[in-house]
């Protein structure tokens, strides 16, 4: 089977598929995972996914789906709890080890830049804090009040790299970052070992063939147009299935407190004798920035991949085509597959010069592009959900 040692020392196959939000990542990696020659079980890569309690919120396989394929780390701890790249390595490791001993395939699946970077090749070298600038970074994070708007405007300039590698809201390595650069004066990123954002292209089959894994790393893409439509319809069903509850438990219980989750953010609509319309506006505003947000974490997602030329890049609009394609590549012999790094580049020239071209209509489409609201049009539509908003005990102040 796939992922079984073969003889004569030859490395443990791993498979990590990466992509922006929303482009399919899941629904490929299930698909390959059930396929009979794989044999495969699914490692979530996921910084959000392995809070317990944040279902809605990460996007994070059903019932179902967990029960066709076997998922592993996630649900891993608390929200109130502590989850860095050197834990998931750590887990990721481990389990990888497990699922290869099984004579199964490890798929690692997830959008989370730095933990994949961790996971292939290894933790940086960033020195511990002194304890004046775990003060200073707490100081600064609480000036922030919450918005991380207001932190990336501060911040941001500090380590352009690591923090754009960050979700939204995610104050405990925001911090950690900060930590860092008042500790030593360097970014975060500048302690790290050489990584495939490091790498030119023709060091990439080196790099990988000194790992102590055999890793087949892929980047699925789609149109962005395409993908920014199914972000914003992903935003409404969010709120539809009921994400705002979800966010509203763990702040009633303790887990969380607004505005300053690992990637999630609450709005607080306050009901107390004002105009209803006045509400629905504020409610209208909410979901359209909601959805902005989650593109800006899109395009953020891009960026860091493109820079990576470890990860191979596939067309996934055509998912069976896009499945057949992984599905040939993970079956190469290593050397066969190192070789095609050789390639890598002249393919992503040739890639990006038929999306330009073919493209210009969407560029500017994208330069105009608007929220677009499906399930919340209308005042109508959105009655309901600013019912449930302001029965929330988190907005009634209770």
């Amino acid at each position: 089977m796939e992922g079984e040692q073969g003889g004569g020392g030859s490395r443990i196959k791993v498979v990590v598929i990466s992509g922006p939000t929303a482009v399919g990542k899941s629904a490929i990696a299930e698909t390959l995972a059930q396929k009979e020659k794989l044999d495969a079980e699914l490692v979530s890569a996921d910084s959000v996914q392995v809070y317990r309690g944040m279902d809605i919120g990460s996007n994070k396989p059903t019932a179902e789906e967990r029960a066709s394929v076997r998922y592993h780390l996630l649900d891993v701890v608390e929200p109130t709890e502590e989850y860095n790249a050197a834990d998931f390595t750590a887990h990721a490791r481990s389990v990888i080890g497990d699922i290869s001993s099984r004579g199964k395939l490890p798929i690692v699946v997830g959008g989370t830049g730095f933990y994949l970077q961790w996971l292939v090749f290894g933790r940086p070298g960033a020195p511990k804090p002194t304890e004046e600038a775990e003060e200073k970074a707490r100081s600064a994070i609480l000036a922030c009040e919450g918005s991380w708007e207001e932190a990336a405007n501060r911040f941001r300039s500090l380590d352009e790299r690591y923090f754009d590698g960050l979700h939204g809201n995610d104050w405990l390595r925001l911090q950690r970052m900060l930590e860092v650069s008042y500790t030593t004066g360097k970014p975060i990123s500048s302690f790290e070992r050489p990584q495939g954002k490091s790498l030119a292209v023709d060091q990439v089959s080196h790099a990988l063939s000194c790992t102590d894994l055999d890793f087949r790393c892929f980047f699925l893409y789609r149109s962005r147009l395409e993908i920014f439509r199914d972000i914003d319809l992903r935003c409404e069903l969010m709120l539809q299935s009921g994400f705002l509850e979800e966010v509203s438990s763990l702040v009633a219980s303790g887990k969380l407190r607004m505005g300053t989750g690992p990637a999630v953010e609450n709005e607080d609509e306050d009901g107390g004798g004002a105009d209803r319309k006045d509400l629905d506006r504020e409610l209208e505003a909410f979901i359209k920035d909601f959805q902005s947000v989650s593109r800006q974490f899109v395009r953020r997602q891009l960026t860091w991949f493109r820079s990576d030329p470890v990860f191979r890049w596939v067309q996934a609009a055509d998912r069976a085509k896009a499945v057949e394609e992984l599905e040939e590549a993970i079956g190469k012999e290593e050397q066969e597959f190192l070789r095609m790094y050789d390639e890598e580049e002249e393919r992503r020239k040739q890639e990006e010069a038929r999306q330009s071209e073919s493209s210009k209509e969407e560029q500017k489409l994208l330069k105009q592009y608007q929220s677009q609201l499906t399930i919340y049009k209308d005042e109508g539509s959105r009655s309901s959900l600013l019912d449930s908003i302001l029965e929330m005990d988190v907005v009634k102040g209770e």
